[in-house]
């Protein structure tokens, strides 16, 4: 489901998952007190509360207790907007501190500066002016205030490239080459082209190498001629680090048969596990001249890694994009002897160019051995044919009677989309085991369903404010503009657009339940929520105690609180490790609303993955048209974080049963 706000996250390869620090999760804790005067949802309160209002700590015999509660005692809610304004104030300080340091802006820091504008204009202002600061922290401090909105950042990046040398230039334009920042700045008039094409001049190798990203990445005009002169003049000890930016806006045979050259060359070392992502254009390229050179010396690069032992899928993947029918007794031996099934799929997927109908025979072989129909979903799709559709849709039937399970959207798009219609009966017959979005796009399929009047629907209801047509502009102006991940016109009949559209008309959160962070921010989530709520939903503060008793209690629970409406709401939250306990915030959240006299409540969307998706609508109003355009709602808060553990430990035992006994 696209959506604006989605958590950005850094996580934990899932190859590292197995020794990833993880907190277990606790089931004890003190109950957080409430002191005279306060309504208990639900329950009565027997806790207590220390002088200045703050919760106890927990005692190590006691539940976590998650029942919400609202005071009105003035003290508390004065500690309470105390302790959010030093939050704040640590908040802007930490995000000063990543600018110095790795200049990730996650999105927390981010709104830190956004919420007091105009001091950070000035404090980031002072950094550039600075010459006391290291180049590359200026440089981040432009790109903060690019993201702000205000001018003197690209000034300074453009004047620094223009004017600066070494690590100032450099560092310039490895801001410019940012992704958000290349939506943010025009580089592509003639001026501004030319000077970024003017860097790959410099003399210094740091300069060219960033310079050579940012312009690949930018499709300047003339990139192509001025790497190609580069990587010929020899200036550059290490050409290599500039054939995969040439790979992007190579289109002449000069080009090709440079890349080709440093394909061939003997050393394996610096493999990129994504090139193949970068040459498939060029390999793909219908001029044989252009993509013959280069698709026989990377199969000749992979074929030299594929000697290791226990190749890596994306060596692999390699090998399927560049194949030939001289290559079948190797793709046949990764199908017959490959213990990742995922490997095997390339195999056949790339043998299916080759020998169509024992492709078939293979691609059934891997989806009965996997009891899934999408094991092979890549090669069926090239395969699918009204020849071949009896044979498949049996396959499918035949594992529907070994073993029930949720049917994918990939296996529902095969049987509707390539299989006509004993595949569309097959779908029409496993309707209700499907996947939640699944089941949702097929009924949407199957009646003809669009966003268009599910939109309507949405504003007759009141639930949405903004009127269709203003909501579509604004998404595809998103498409257009390269933010969004599709690309061309909108499909009016995808439902997923409905929950992009929820997202545009402010009534939608959606976010990553694992945060890869301990501790889990409950109170930061809860600011989350307050964004997808089209304004009703309004927290004044939100701040949250997890109470370790030292550095090394990582298990210990957390107290919550926000102040909504002049009230002060509480919660006890358990400690899931970096999972969110959404079972403890949604009824605090939905408490809250009820509270206030609202009818609006933050609904959860089912889904088959580790998401948390929430609509905030009157459930009187939402459910009737949920029900009409098969919205899956889900009413246990917990079922993502099960999906999302359950996913990791099927990929972690897979990542074991290929290692060698």
């Amino acid at each position: 489901m696209p959506t604006r706000r989605i958590r950005p996250i850094i996580l934990c390869t899932i190859a590292a998952a197995v020794g990833c620090n993880r907190a277990a999760p606790s089931s004890t804790s003190a109950p957080a007190g409430r002191p005279l005067g306060s309504v208990v949802a639900g329950s009565t309160d027997d806790g207590t509360v220390s002088g200045d209002g703050t919760p106890n700590s927990r005692a190590d015999d006691v539940e976590v207790d998650r029942t919400p509660r609202v005071s009105y005692d003035p003290r508390e809610i004065a500690e309470v907007r105390k302790q959010c304004e030093q939050d704040r104030a640590d908040l802007y300080a930490d995000a000063f501190k990543e600018i110095r340091g790795s200049g990730i802006l996650v999105p927390r820091y981010g709104k830190a500066l956004e919420s007091q504008r105009a001091r950070a204009v000035a404090d980031l202002k002072r950094m550039l002016a600075d010459p006391a600061e290291k180049d590359a922290t200026r440089a981040r401090a432009a790109r903060a205030l690019i993201e702000l909105g205000d001018p003197a950042g690209e000034d300074f990046l453009l004047a620094a490239v223009r004017d600066g040398r070494g690590a100032r230039r450099a560092s310039a334009l490895k801001e410019l080459d940012e992704w958000i920042i290349r939506r943010k700045v025009d580089l592509s008039t003639p001026d501004r082209a030319r000077l970024m094409l003017d860097a790959l001049d410099d003399p210094d190798p740091q300069v060219v190498l960033a310079a050579a990203g940012l312009c690949a990445a930018r499709n300047l005009n003339g990139t192509e001629a001025k790497l190609i002169a580069v990587i010929r003049s020899g200036r550059i000890k290490e050409p290599g680090k500039l054939i995969l930016k040439l790979a992007r806006v190579a289109r002449s045979h000069e080009a090709a048969a440079i890349i080709r050259d440093e394909l061939l060359r003997e050393s394996t070392e610096g493999y990129d596990p994504w090139s193949e992502f970068i040459l498939k254009p060029l390999i793909e390229n219908p001029d044989p001249k252009f993509s013959e050179p280069i698709r026989t010396a990377y199969l000749r690069r992979t074929l030299r890694h594929m000697k290791k032992e226990r190749p890596e899928q994306w060596v692999i993947r390699g090998l399927a994009l560049a194949a030939d029918r001289s290559t079948l007794p190797v793709l046949e031996d990764v199908f017959a002897h490959s213990r990742d099934p995922v490997c095997r799929e390339y195999a056949v997927e790339a043998m299916a160019r080759f020998d169509p109908e024992h492709a078939l025979d293979r691609a059934l072989e891997l989806v009965r051995a996997e009891n899934r129909l999408d094991a092979a979903s890549g090669p069926l799709e090239r395969l699918a044919s009204p020849r071949t559709a009896d044979r498949i849709v049996d396959a499918f039937l035949e594992i529907r009677k070994r073993e029930r399970r949720r049917i994918p959207l990939v296996e529902a798009r095969l049987l509707l989309e390539h299989l006509g219609p004993r595949g569309r009966r097959a779908l029409e017959e496993s309707i209700d085991d499907l996947e939640p979005h699944a089941r949702t796009w097929a009924i949407w399929n199957l009646k003809g369903l669009t966003v268009d009047t599910a939109i309507d629907d949405l504003r007759a209801a009141g639930i949405i404010k903004k009127r269709r047509e203003e909501i579509l502009r604004s998404m595809q102006r998103s498409v257009d503009s390269g933010l969004a991940p599709s690309q061309g016109p909108l499909d009016h009949s995808d439902p997923s657009l409905l929950w992009g559209a929820l997202s545009w008309a402010d009534v939608l959160t959606s976010f990553d339940m694992e945060t890869d962070e301990i501790p889990c921010e409950h109170h930061r989530l809860i600011m989350e929520f307050a964004e997808g709520s089209d304004g009703v939903f309004r927290p004044e503060c939100a701040v949250q105690t997890w109470h370790r008793k030292n550095d090394e209690d990582i298990r210990a629970p957390y107290t919550v609180r926000f102040i909504h409406g002049g009230r002060l709401y509480r919660f006890g939250a358990e400690n899931h490790g970096d999972w969110y306990d959404v079972e403890a915030v949604v009824p605090a959240l939905n408490f809250a609303l009820a509270n206030a006299g609202r009818r609006e409540r933050f609904i959860g969307v089912e889904t088959s993955g580790q998401d948390g998706t929430y609509v905030f609508a009157d459930p009187s109003a939402f459910r009737p048209i949920a029900e009409k355009y098969s919205l899956p709602i889900s009413k246990d808060p917990g079922a993502a974080e099960r999906h999302g553990k359950e996913y990791e430990r099927q990929v972690i035992d897979q990542l074991k049963s290929r290692q060698e006994p």
